[in-house]
């Protein structure tokens, strides 16, 4: 851990000593790079009873393979590093509920995804993300979704699949139309579609009977 800022590693010593399920390791837009992690301590990946892991605001840029030794995981943030691509040590943790990936450099997204079968929330937003796997309609048990400032040309039709779907964030997409298809998902109560190019909103959208926010702000309407 000799490059690891002395704060986390006495953070890391405080879980591993007192066996707590939590561990964060988060920065904020303040703290310098030099104090920022570029890898995942090995030293983690020893705490193989961790329940919630937060490494926001690092710079990190790869997952190490030993990820997968972390199988009790349920929350992992690694939203504002830099990653670039998922390895499939991550689709291991099947246990994860909560999955923040915003604020990365991330252009695609494995299929394998698709084991991750817990998963109830999923942030993708703030990425360089075009297209979504499609086996991505499997996460079944999936209520909260953001897919905001990407590249989508359009909505990925696989969104419209994932019928358990109560949250959905598509801020920032530059859509200039909203599918009549968004009507199947039957369970939104929260859309999101603020700062795209919007001049109109599809009919179907009535049939949205447990709807009770819609943001259309940022549009053209």
């Amino acid at each position: 851990m000799a490059n690891t800022p002395q704060r986390f590693l006495e953070k890391i010593r405080e879980v591993k000593e007192k066996k707590l399920k939590e561990l964060d390791l988060s920065n904020d837009r303040r703290i310098d790079n030099e104090e920022k992690l570029t890898e995942i301590p090995v030293e983690v990946l020893e705490l193989e009873w961790l329940e919630v892991l937060n490494l926001s605001g690092n710079q990190l840029t790869t997952l190490p393979e030993a990820l997968t030794r972390l199988q009790q995981l349920t929350f992992l943030n690694l939203s504002n590093n830099q990653l670039t691509t998922l390895p499939q040590a991550l689709t291991c943790l099947q246990q994860l509920t909560s999955l923040n990936l915003s604020g990365n450099q991330l252009t695609t997204l494995p299929q394998a995804l698709i084991r991750l079968q817990q998963l109830t929330t999923l942030n993708l937003s703030g990425n360089q993300l075009t297209t979504l796997p499609k086996a991505i309609a499997r996460l079944q048990q999936l209520t909260t979704l953001d897919l905001g400032y990407n590249q989508f040309a359009k909505i990925p039709d696989v969104v419209f699949q994932l019928k358990a779907l109560n949250q959905l964030l598509l801020c920032g997409l530059n859509l200039t139309e909203l599918s009549e298809s968004i009507s199947q998902l039957e369970k939104l109560e929260y859309l999101n579609l603020f700062n795209n190019y919007l001049t109109s909103l599809p009919d179907r959208i009535s049939n949205l009977k447990k709807l009770i926010f819609l943001r259309i702000s940022g549009n053209k309407l």
